[in-house]
């Protein structure tokens, strides 16, 4: 917050494979209107149960759930539907 303003374009990848805390600031981003207005484009690699992430290695490293929001395909992409709708640019990989 205190490197950046509204007047810039700013860009966060959220990419450090430790999920538990890569979902804290995920939903700290979607919670928090003030941090969510600073981020234009967000790009997160998001462990959530997958056949992707099963076969290269995540399988049950990854929870069911994690911070309120259930870690399976239509609920992922839920979430970064709504980052969209309140108009930031979200990218999952």
């Amino acid at each position: 917050r205190s490197l950046g303003s509204s007047n810039d374009f700013i860009s966060f990848k959220l990419d450090i494979d430790s999920p538990d805390i890569e979902m804290l600031i995920a939903m700290q981003l979607l919670e928090d209107i003030e941090l969510l207005s600073l981020v234009d484009e967000f790009f997160f690699e998001l462990h959530f149960r997958c056949e992707i992430m099963t076969s290269c290695g995540w399988g049950k490293r990854v929870p069911y759930e994690s911070h309120g929001l259930l870690l399976d395909r239509p609920h992922v992409l839920k979430y970064f539907i709504e980052l969209r709708q309140r108009g930031v640019r979200a990218h999952i990989w």
